[in-house]
C-alpha cells in the first residue's frame, strides 16, 4: 500500500554532463603551406574586415549628415526667433 502514494520529493535531477575534452592543437599540417596562406590573406581581406569597415564608414557618413542636419535647423531656429 505505502508503494501507491506518491513520493513527497520528486527525485534530484541527473547530474550535468562532463565538460567536453579541450581540442588537441591544430598541427601545422592541417593547414597546408602557409605560404599560400598568407598570399591569400594579403590579397584579400577576410569578409569579417571588409563588411567591418564599409558600415563603419557608412556610420560615420551617416553621424556627418545627421550633425549638419542638426546644426541646420539650430540655425534656422535661431534665425527665426
Amino acid at each position: 500500500m505505502a508503494s501507491q502514494n506518491p513520493p513527497e520529493h520528486p527525485p534530484p535531477p541527473p547530474p550535468p554532463p562532463p565538460p567536453p575534452p579541450p581540442l588537441p592543437p591544430l598541427l601545422p599540417q592541417v593547414y597546408g603551406s602557409t605560404t599560400t596562406n598568407a598570399n591569400d590573406s594579403n590579397r584579400r581581406p577576410h569578409y569579417d574586415e571588409v563588411i567591418t569597415r564599409e558600415s563603419l564608414q557608412y556610420r560615420a557618413q551617416r553621424l556627418q549628415m545627421e550633425e549638419q542636419q542638426q546644426q541646420q535647423m539650430r540655425e534656422n531656429y535661431y534665425s527665426s526667433v
